[in-house]
C-alpha cells in the first residue's frame, strides 16, 4: 500500500525506530515498543541472555531488526546502529520530499529498503 502522509510534519515521524523514540533502556524494552510479544524474551535485562535467546530461536530470526541486534555487541551499539539507519532515511526523506510534496506530482510511488 501507500503510506498517507499528509504533511511535512507526518514525514518526520514516518519509519521512526530510534532507541530514543521509545525511550528505551535495554533490548526487552525496545523490541517491547515495537511489537514484540514474546514473553520469554522481554523478560531479559541483560544483553548476553536477550542476544543469546535471540540466537537461538529460528522463529525470531526472520526479522531484520533481528539482525541488526544479532549483529551488535549490546544494546548502546544496537542504538548506535539504528541511528545510523535513522541518517540514512532521513537523507532519502530530504532527497524525495520535493518530489512528494509537489502539488503537481499526482502519484508517486516510493520503496525504501533498509
Amino acid at each position: 500500500g501507500i503510506h498517507d502522509l499528509a504533511g511535512k510534519a507526518d514525514a518526520k515521524d514516518f519509519l521512526s525506530f530510534s532507541c530514543d523514540d521509545f525511550n528505551a533502556n535495554n533490548f526487552a524494552d525496545y523490541f517491547y515498543e515495537i511489537g514484540f510479544d514474546d514473553d520469554v524474551l522481554l523478560r531479559f535485562d541483560d544483553d548476553k541472555e536477550f542476544l543469546d535467546y535471540l540466537g537461538d530461536n529460528d522463529d525470531l530470526q526472520r526479522y531484520p531488526i533481528v539482525d541488526i541486534a544479532l549483529d551488535s555487541r549490546n544494546f548502546f551499539a544496537f542504538c548506535d546502529e539504528l541511528d545510523e539507519i535513522m541518517k540514512f532515511t532521513q537523507n532519502a526523506r530530504t532527497f524525495i520530499e520535493a518530489y512528494l510534496f509537489d502539488f503537481r506530482t499526482p502519484m508517486m510511488k516510493v520503496e525504501l529498503e533498509c
